[in-house]
């Protein structure tokens, strides 16, 4: 009852209909609305870039054309979509000073492309190799993230059996209170809990062993 006064004043306030939507479905069918979470989890998860690498090539390309350390950076920023490299850039800022938004702009190698353009600021065209061995690492960090994710493939598998069909099944009793009725009879308030107790302990260990082993 309590859930259709919350939908019915959603949609006296004025509410987008799509929020009131999902909203219905949370509330009156728990069990779908998390599998549809982790749906959209598995879907959306990050993916690795080639963007470091991408960048790198680029000013070693542009540098091997004859073109400046700065002229580089600037191509090579506006083929992968760094604006606020770019920006630094068209605004006169020095190439020093434009090391942090490069260290931002591509954390993989962050650290290291800092220190090699603070280091090469002068070198011009032979600092190309320089730059096409950065882009090569970080084309290696890449393919060994993507070994490493097909690796723990097996384990991510586990983890949603192990650990999430658990949660969402005591989501689903507590928000259809088959838990509270239990709990709330005194001849089996001891062994619920306890059992309440031990699930909890359970599911904490599955997830710090699941984390360890991806």
């Amino acid at each position: 009852m309590s859930e259709l006064l919350v939908i019915s004043w959603a949609v006296v306030a004025g509410v987008d209909r799509r929020v009131v939507a999902i909203l219905g479905v949370a509330m009156l069918l728990p069990f779908l609305a998390m599998a549809a979470i982790g749906i959209h989890a598995l879907l959306n998860r990050p993916r690795t870039s080639t963007r470091s690498a991408v960048f790198c090539e680029s000013v070693a390309r542009e540098l091997r054309s004859g073109a400046s350390l700065r002229v580089a950076i600037g191509e090579a920023a506006g083929s992968v979509g760094a604006r606020d490299v770019l920006k630094a850039l068209d605004s006169g800022a020095l190439l020093i000073d434009v090391v942090a938004d490069l260290g931002h702009e591509f954390p993989e190698i962050g650290h290291e492309i800092e220190v090699l353009v603070a280091a090469v600021a002068d070198a011009g065209s032979a600092a190309a190799p320089l730059f096409q061995e950065l882009g090569d690492l970080a084309l290696s960090q890449v393919e060994m993230t993507e070994e490493i994710r097909v690796a723990t493939a097996p384990a991510r598998a586990s983890a949603l059996v192990l650990v999430g069909l658990p949660v969402i099944y005591l989501g689903h009793q507590l928000s259809t209170g088959a838990i509270a009725d239990v709990l709330g009879n005194p001849a089996q308030q001891g062994v619920a809990t306890a059992g309440v107790l031990l699930a909890g302990i359970g599911l904490v260990a599955s997830v710090l062993l699941v984390r360890k082993a991806v």
